[in-house]
C-alpha cells in the first residue's frame, strides 16, 4: 500500500473523514474552461473589408449567465470535487447550476481529456467547470482553450496520507520551507507553461462591450 498520494487533489472535509492531508502547497478555484473563440469570422480570407467581416457575440459572458440560457451546455467530472460544490452550495446560481447538471448526466464526463475534446469539438456550445489550476496549465499550450470570468470558490492542494501517518509532522514543515524560500513558486514556473500569445481582443468579445468591437473591428 502507498504511503502518500501526490496529485492534483483537492483537500475537502468529506476527503478529510478517510485520509489526512498536508498543509497546502498550491492554491486554487473553480474556473470554467471554454473554447477560444475566434474574435471575427471572415467571409473571405482575402478580404480586408471589414464590412465583409462578421463579428462574433457569445451568449454568455460570465458563470452566471448560464443557468438562465440554453444554447451552452454545461458539465463537470462526474465524481469530482467540483460537481459536489455545485450540487451542495447554498448559493443560488450555483446551485441552479448543479441541478442542471444532474438532471442532464450526460454532460458530466469521466476525464479531463475527455472533457478537453468535448469543449473543442462543441463550437463553444459546451463549457466545462474545473480546478483553475488545470485550465491555466491547458490554456498555457493551447491557444485552443481560454477561461470565462474569474474563480469561483477558492481550495488548496495537499499531500494525502494514512491517517495518523507517522511523517505528517516532517511533511508540514518541509513545505513551509519550501514556501518560505520560494521553491515551491520556482517549481510552478519551471513546470507550467509560459500564458500563449494568443488572441487579445476576446476580453471585448466576452463583455460584449459594442464600442470597444466596433473600434477593434476598424484596426
Amino acid at each position: 500500500d502507498a504511503d502518500l498520494a501526490l496529485a492534483d487533489l483537492t483537500i475537502t472535509s468529506k476527503r478529510e473523514e478517510v485520509i489526512d492531508f498536508s498543509y497546502p502547497y498550491m492554491t486554487t478555484g473553480i474556473g470554467l474552461l471554454i473554447k477560444r473563440p475566434p474574435y471575427f469570422q471572415h467571409g473571405d480570407s482575402n478580404d480586408t473589408d471589414c464590412k465583409n467581416r462578421t463579428m462574433l457575440l457569445y451568449p454568455v459572458s460570465s458563470v452566471h449567465d448560464l443557468p438562465h440560457q440554453n444554447e451552452v451546455t454545461y458539465g463537470a467530472v462526474a465524481s469530482g470535487s467540483t460537481y459536489s460544490f455545485f450540487k451542495h452550495s447554498t448559493d443560488e446560481t450555483y446551485s441552479k447550476i448543479g441541478d442542471k447538471m444532474k438532471a442532464n448526466e450526460s454532460v458530466l464526463c469521466r476525464s479531463i481529456s475527455e472533457a478537453k475534446e468535448r469543449v473543442k469539438n462543441s463550437n463553444g456550445k459546451f463549457v466545462f467547470f474545473m480546478e483553475s489550476a488545470a485550465i491555466e496549465y491547458i490554456s498555457g499550450i493551447s491557444c485552443d482553450f481560454m477561461q470565462l470570468g474569474r474563480n469561483i470558490d477558492r481550495k488548496s492542494y495537499g499531500i494525502a496520507m494514512r491517517k495518523d501517518f507517522h511523517m505528517k509532522t516532517e511533511i508540514n514543515m518541509g513545505i513551509l520551507a519550501l514556501q518560505e524560500n520560494g521553491v515551491l513558486g520556482k517549481l510552478k514556473k519551471k513546470w507550467f507553461p509560459e500564458p500563449k500569445q494568443c488572441d487579445n481582443h476576446l476580453d471585448a468579445v466576452y463583455a460584449r462591450n459594442a464600442l470597444s468591437l466596433v473600434l477593434n473591428s476598424l484596426k
